[in-house]
């Protein structure tokens, strides 16, 4: 089973175990790890229903106080992972991932509907006390929640840890990578890992350990680029990302790829899609998602 994880690369292992459960992954990145391995990983919960949830903002604070106290000081005591139900009704699982002995980062998968589970297994269920009634709109999407049943909720458990322990080699093999000789793999690492951050081709010299024209050579030779389009056209790759796989607000998605201007972001995201804004781009990427699931659900 594990040689079975090893297959495509950690997005693509994790796609994969998002359609098998229909759920989303999301992780708290503690000790910046998780990014710093590979920076298109979804940092926080871009689900319709939490994005929707978290647009009040009692709710979005009781989420991020229950989960980085409670559930984050449970996990340092075990490998386990922790059964949630949150203050909206709908059961998430926590995994925790390690860095030696430390909590590194929480793996996050849900939301579900917990009708089906036995009900010996809800007695080990922490719950978070509910606050306010949920809306009529929250209260739709949660109905469409996938609801687990006894048989998935066990290899939910069986494959959310093996998917967990894979991504803790993934995060430790990483420091490796440090090593490489080759500049052109530690330009790709550097810009995988940084790409939020606000950057200048000093920073990947120093990084590589060269002057900035040595940089500017390898770049052009290798890359036919500059480091500025190279950065570029990674925030805007994670861009379409975020656009296709949540609902985010577009100044969000804007921050979330390193882009401080919104209005900047809106102009060379246009020029890298054909002039498509990134509102059309989301609704064109997620409509033909839909009918993909489609078109493969009728012919299963």
């Amino acid at each position: 089973m594990y040689k079975y994880l090893k297959i495509g690369t950690l997005a693509e292992i994790i796609g994969s175990f998002e359609k098998k459960f229909s759920c989303h992954v999301c992780f708290h990145d503690y000790e910046g790890k998780i990014r710093g391995h590979n920076a298109s990983l979804p940092g926080m919960h871009i689900n319709p229903f939490c994005d929707l949830v978290k647009k009040n903002r009692k709710n979005n604070e009781l989420c991020k106080d229950w989960e980085s106290k409670k559930i984050r000081s449970k996990l340092t005591v075990s490998r386990e992972p922790i059964l949630k139900i949150c203050h909206m009704g709908v059961l998430e699982a926590a995994f925790p991932l390690f860095s030696g002995s430390r909590v590194s980062a929480t793996m996050f998968v849900g939301p579900f509907l917990y009708g089906k589970i036995p009900s010996r297994e809800m007695k080990s269920i922490i719950r978070q006390d509910p606050v306010s009634p949920v809306s009529k709109e929250a209260a739709e999407l949660r109905r469409n929640l996938h609801v687990l049943d006894s048989d998935e909720f066990q290899d939910l458990l069986n494959l959310g840890g093996l998917l967990a322990r894979h991504i803790e080699y993934e995060i430790i093999s990483s420091r490796m990578d440090l090593a490489e000789t080759d500049p052109v793999k530690r330009i790709q690492y550097f810009i995988d890992r940084e790409f939020r951050r606000k950057l200048k081709i000093s920073d990947l010299a120093s990084f590589l350990g060269l002057s900035e024209s040595r940089v500017c050579q390898i770049l052009r030779k290798n890359f036919s680029k500059s480091f500025v389009e190279l950065l570029t056209e990674r925030r805007i790759d994670h861009a379409r990302h975020l656009l296709k796989e949540s609902y985010l607000k577009t100044s969000t998605v804007a921050a979330e790829c390193g882009f401080r201007d919104p209005a900047y972001f809106f102009r060379i995201f246009r020029k890298m899609n054909n002039g498509r804004t990134p509102r059309a781009y989301r609704m064109d990427a997620q409509s033909s998602s839909d009918l993909a699931y489609i078109r493969k659900s009728l012919n299963a």
